[in-house]
């Protein structure tokens, strides 16, 4: 077996060797065609490219400087603004509070920050971000920092324009940021005390003849827990 084996490496061997003889008389006699060859696959890739929104990027000419990182984000955060200004449009009916609930076992503080940002863009008045975990509310200021970071970065100049407030359901103090938008950070304790609270309520009004405990109904616990909610 070992005479086969032999023959066939130095066949390969041969016919590598040819083939590296051929492409170097080609490229020293045909250079210029390749050149032209390869610009015309280029502009043909371009134009089928096109359509589909592919744009080809030309690498920077020599001793000339590349695009400064900064100003890349600083466009990107722009292009941001004007897609979500355009999604605000396109909304035939803007709410006015928006829950989000988070059931994913990979909690990510960006991906979140950058919800609540594109809220602000598009002119929603309060959102609730609900983890079953509470993970966010113990990480409740890298939350804050999180979407006052990307509210400077994406929103830029725009964000002076609005004032309102960002809070946590469990802080006694409101922490104040430039957006136009409440925040509530909630998980699955939140809610328990308002119940409690609403009950001896309605208990108090009962003691006072001032409700019957027939009365106790949806609308009337609605009203009761709205009561209750911190404002």
């Amino acid at each position: 077996m070992t005479g086969p084996h032999e023959l066939a490496w130095r066949l390969l061997h041969a016919l590598l060797c040819l083939h590296r003889a051929l492409s170097a008389r080609l490229r020293a006699r045909f250079g210029a065609w390749t050149w032209a060859w390869r610009r015309c696959c280029r502009a043909a890739a371009a134009v089928v490219l096109a359509p589909l929104g592919f744009v080809r990027r030309e690498p920077p000419a020599p001793g000339r400087p590349r695009r400064h990182p900064v100003r890349a984000r600083a466009g990107s955060a722009g292009l941001a603004r004007l897609r979500w200004r355009s999604d605000g449009r396109a909304l035939r009916k803007l709410p006015v509070h928006v829950g989000l609930m988070l059931t994913e076992d990979e909690r990510s503080l960006p991906d979140v920050a950058s919800l609540v940002v594109w809220a602000m863009a598009v002119g929603i008045s309060y959102i609730s971000v609900y983890d079953h975990q509470g993970i966010f509310k113990r990480n409740n200021s890298r939350l804050m920092d999180e979407i006052l970071k990307q509210q400077q970065e994406l929103l830029g100049p725009d964000c002076s324009k609005y004032s309102s407030e960002f809070a946590n359901s469990n802080d006694k103090d409101d922490q104040v940021f430039n957006c136009h938008l409440a925040v509530k950070v909630l998980s699955p304790e939140d809610g328990k005390a308002d119940i409690v609270r609403a009950a001896q309520d309605f208990c108090r009004l009962v003691a006072r003849q001032q409700q019957r405990p027939e009365d106790l109904d949806v609308d009337m616990l609605d009203s009761l827990m709205t009561l209750c909610l911190p404002t």
